[in-house]
């Protein structure tokens, strides 16, 4: 019963019986009363009434997590010339410019502890046109789209095939996507002792949204692949992950 005193007065659970199953619970254990088959059905009624809620308090209490909202960077000029960025920096297109405008909008009434976004230029400028003056802001490398080595900034039909081909096996001189997993769960780890119980927005590229798919979603890389929202063109404005 001490645990629900807590939530009584930590969560403000209006239970009208409460204080009497509190004096129960009193009387049996300090005063050497047995309970009487009126009081038994009382605190029976109670549960029935109230245990679900006061589980899920619990649950709330006792499993913190991570909420991570995540956010894709703006069309940049690469993007419509149909090229694979990677490392090498684009600018946001005047198109991703207006996105970026559009999405402070669109996200409703969220509200984050901190944006972490990725360091390139099109990730930074996204993130500060949509929520500079907001949220805190905070930048991170871990959170760089894949590095495609010798292929940066090269055309994109040449680059998508080569991605999955690259799950274990690097772009030459680049990362391959369990690079990526590497970083991104490093990431993850930082988060979970740094912001436990918090809801934090990401703002970053492909390879690290895929990632965040293996990992907190449970899919193969190759679910990630062929599951990933850009084969069917059905962005949104966010899409919402648990660390547990």
């Amino acid at each position: 019963m001490e645990i629900l005193k807590e939530f009584d007065i930590k969560d403000k659970v209006k239970l009208n019986s409460l204080d009497r199953i509190k004096k129960i619970r009193h009387d049996i254990n300090y005063r050497g009363f047995r309970a009487s088959i009126e009081q038994a059905q009382e605190i029976l009624e109670f549960w029935n009434k109230c245990g679900i809620e006061i589980l899920d308090l619990l649950k709330k209490e006792v499993i913190k997590v991570v909420k991570i909202t995540y956010f894709v960077h703006g069309t940049t000029t690469d993007n419509q010339k149909n090229v694979s960025s990677g490392w090498k920096d684009s600018p946001l297109s005047e198109l991703g410019i207006k996105q970026s405008k559009e999405l402070s909008n669109q996200i409703g009434n969220k509200k984050f502890d901190v944006v972490f976004c990725s360091d390139l230029k099109r990730a930074v400028d996204s993130t500060e046109i949509s929520f500079k003056g907001k949220f805190p802001i905070k930048q991170d490398k871990r959170l760089r789209e894949c590095n495609y080595g010798n292929f940066n900034g090269k055309p994109s039909e040449i680059v998508e095939p080569m991605q999955e081909e690259c799950i274990k096996v690097k772009f030459p001189n680049g990362e391959s996507y369990e690079d990526v997993k590497a970083r991104i769960s490093d990431f993850l780890k930082f988060l979970k002792n740094n912001y436990d119980g918090k809801h934090i927005a990401i703002v970053a590229h492909k390879a690290p949204q895929l990632a965040l798919d293996v990992l907190l979603k449970g899919k193969t890389w190759k679910q990630a692949f062929a599951e990933d929202w850009r084969k069917r063109k059905a962005w949104q404005p966010g899409w919402e992950y648990e660390l547990k």
